[in-house]
């Protein structure tokens, strides 16, 4: 190889490293303009000392009008269980249903497809399920499941609101706040153009 090949390889090379570094600074560097496009933010957190924390972070990062307030959120818990035994078709638990009628069982029903049997009601509590399975375990040596059903609930809870920020900067802003505290939902509004107008001038006054 060449002296004047050789030069030319390493000229190459610190070419197509300063040509990568370039494109990271354009990726990484500057990032995107802010968008047009406004939303209004509001970021759920039981914790009340936490969302005070946040709010805090994310006036430091920029949103001075951040705040935080009590408020209730729509959440679901376990509720209303049954008694029931699954199976991939109707054939299989029609026998189990013939076997518990035979011992004085009543109160058997399947869903519409016929791939779940469920015995008795429904039962308010986990404990009073799980007591009638295990009856039906020790007596019919059969092994029914307890399954839960839901019940919307409203829970007490802390909501952290950012008056505007830039549609495509949301996910930006709200990632440092959900890798430092347990938020538990993010809402987004997005702002009408005059909306928008009224945060903006709200914050000159």
């Amino acid at each position: 190889m060449t002296v004047v090949r050789r030069i030319l390889l390493v000229v190459v090379g610190i070419l197509l490293v300063l040509d990568v570094a370039a494109l990271a600074i354009v990726k990484f560097g500057t990032g995107p303009a802010p968008s047009d496009e406004k939303t209004k933010v509001a970021i759920w957190i039981d914790d009340k000392a936490h969302a005070e924390a946040a709010a805090k972070m994310l006036a430091e990062a920029g949103y001075p009008d951040t705040i935080h307030k009590p408020g209730e959120r729509e959440t679901f818990v376990e509720a209303d269980f049954r008694v029931v035994m699954e199976a991939s078709r109707k054939e299989l638990l029609d026998p189990v249903a013939t076997v518990l009628k035979k011992g004085g069982h009543k109160n058997l029903t399947f869903n519409k497809e016929g791939t779940e049997l469920y015995y008795g009601g429904v039962y308010q509590t986990k404990a009073q399920a799980k007591k009638i399975a295990s009856k039906l375990e020790k007596q019919e040596m059969l092994v029914f499941d307890v399954r839960p059903g839901q019940k919307k609930v409203m829970k007490k809870s802390f909501k952290v609101i950012i008056p505007e920020v830039p549609a495509n900067y949301v996910s930006d802003v709200t990632a440092p706040v959900e890798a430092e505290y347990e938020v538990v939902n993010i809402e987004e509004y997005p702002l009408a153009p005059s909306e928008a107008a009224e945060e903006e001038a709200s914050e000159e006054e």
